[in-house]
């Protein structure tokens, strides 16, 4: 199954319950906020496959392999929570990202960019 929330406002503990009973469901949030990453799940959070050139991601230092474990202190278990880690900012406010890369874990600060920035 797949779920998609454009613009609404769906908490993160909402999505925390819809995955307990659909364990196999793709949810995917967006709100105003972009990141600008494309990931997968991975065991440490979600790993990052693809950064958007141009996108707060890549302007942060983020690159294809790093891990996203965390934002603001929130664990990101996979990338269906992390859409909705994103989703509860606006663009321009700064968030602190932990991210796994290789063997070092280390936290930056992202200023989240705009969608309707590249629509």
């Amino acid at each position: 199954a797949f779920v998609q929330f454009l613009d609404t406002k769906v908490t993160p503990e909402a999505v925390d319950g819809l995955k307990a009973k659909h364990k196999d469901a793709i949810i995917y949030m967006r709100g105003q906020a972009l990141l600008g990453v494309q990931a997968e799940n991975h065991p440490a959070g979600a790993m990052v496959n693809r950064v958007e050139p141009g996108t707060a991601a890549a302007d942060a230092g983020i690159v294809t392999g790093d891990v996203i474990a965390s934002m603001d202190g929130h664990t990101v278990p996979d990338f269906d929570r992390l859409t909705a880690r994103i989703a509860q900012y606006q663009s321009g406010e700064t968030v602190e990202v932990e991210i796994v890369r290789g063997t070092e874990r280390k936290k930056i600060s992202v200023t989240l960019g705009s969608w309707a920035d590249r629509q």
